[in-house]
């Protein structure tokens, strides 16, 4: 029964829309290379605690980051650095491009 709820509520979860902050801005992933993150045609610098959250919530090293991929990311005002970046799923990218 426990296991039944469990994935039940992981189900539910999963399929409830992300809220990114306002300040966020989308683009295409490029290219990584320890320590700069590029991002359409722009690099930038990944802070040192950079949060990479995948389709499913979960975080990922940035080496997983797919090429081509569309993700939403937030820079530091302080640093420049990227401080968060999101991998769009296919149903959010037809959100967000709308």
């Amino acid at each position: 029964m426990f296991v039944c709820l469990a994935l039940l509520f992981l189900h539910v979860t999963s399929s409830l829309a992300r809220d990114f902050p306002p300040a966020s801005k989308t683009g295409r992933f490029v290219n990584f290379e320890r320590p700069f993150v590029k991002i359409g045609s722009k690099t930038f610098r990944l802070a040192p605690a950079a949060r990479i959250i995948d389709t499913n919530n979960r975080l990922i090293q940035p080496i997983h980051l797919p090429v081509g991929a569309r993700v939403v990311y937030k820079i530091e005002d302080t640093t420049g650095f990227v401080h968060d970046v999101w991998l769009l799923a296919p149903n959010e990218v037809v959100n967000i491009l709308q």
